[in-house]
């Protein structure tokens, strides 16, 4: 399992950084070139959380995301460009297709059954900054002594490795919080530089029920970074 949950705090910035790099406007479409695993090896016993509530995907309408699952929301200016329902389903499609599965036709159903999916994804049209959440399943016994904060702690040097592959330099990451419409996550945080400009980019984990997400957030521009942040709300 630990495997898996680093694999996605990386491919959560990756994807971020992959959009966002000022040299590259590649879609982010089937980027995803490996298909992480699950290690059940320290799980031991499993207790169900009766609390959480009925799982639902986020819906994209106009500029605005929201989740009633996570119990979260964000919503950004004329600048920002949500990916509507249909093209966060053409990204999961293609995803998944990157990774040698098929979605069914009844595309709200097979998500159901994913180990992984993007639920928003948010963009500025120079790609300089964006937002995406992802989604992760998993069964009770799977997350039985699950630590964000030990997980976090674990990918920062893969995360490192990860940039300065891609070419960015003054590579740092750390292990810290980040605060989202009233609520403290354990979060990664990376700076790096590209041609003498430094981004900065947060990935937030957080867990409802059976399912971990994890709020990538990233900006080569500060002021914009904050507004990204502040962006998010409580939805009941």
């Amino acid at each position: 399992m630990k495997k898996l949950l680093a694999l996605l705090l990386c491919l959560a910035l990756v994807l971020s950084f992959a959009a966002c790099s000022p040299v590259t406007n590649d879609d982010v479409r089937g980027s995803v070139t490996q298909k992480p695993s699950v290690n059940n090896s320290d799980a031991t016993d499993s207790t169900p959380d009766e609390d959480a509530p009925e799982f639902s995907i986020g819906v994209n309408t106009g500029n605005k995301w929201e989740n009633s699952y996570l119990g979260l929301g964000c919503e950004l200016g004329e600048e920002f460009t949500f990916y509507d329902d249909d093209e966060i389903e053409e990204l999961n499609r293609n995803t998944m297709a990157s990774l040698g599965e098929t979605l069914g036709d009844d595309y709200l159903e097979s998500i159901k059954d994913l180990d992984f999916f993007y639920d928003m994804y948010v963009t500025t049209e120079d790609a300089s900054s964006t937002i995406n959440v992802m989604i992760e399943n998993h069964s009770a016994l799977e997350l039985v002594g699950f630590d964000a904060k030990e997980t976090i702690e674990q990918s920062l040097p893969s995360l490192k490795t990860s940039y300065e592959g891609m070419g960015y330099t003054n590579v740092q990451v750390s292990a810290t919080t980040l605060t989202l419409a009233g609520k403290t996550f354990q979060a990664a945080k990376l700076t790096a530089d590209f041609d003498d400009v430094t981004a900065t980019a947060y990935s937030a984990m957080g867990r409802v029920g059976n399912h971990l997400y994890s709020i990538a957030i990233f900006s080569f521009d500060p002021v914009k970074l904050e507004e990204l942040i502040n962006s998010f709300y409580v939805v009941d």
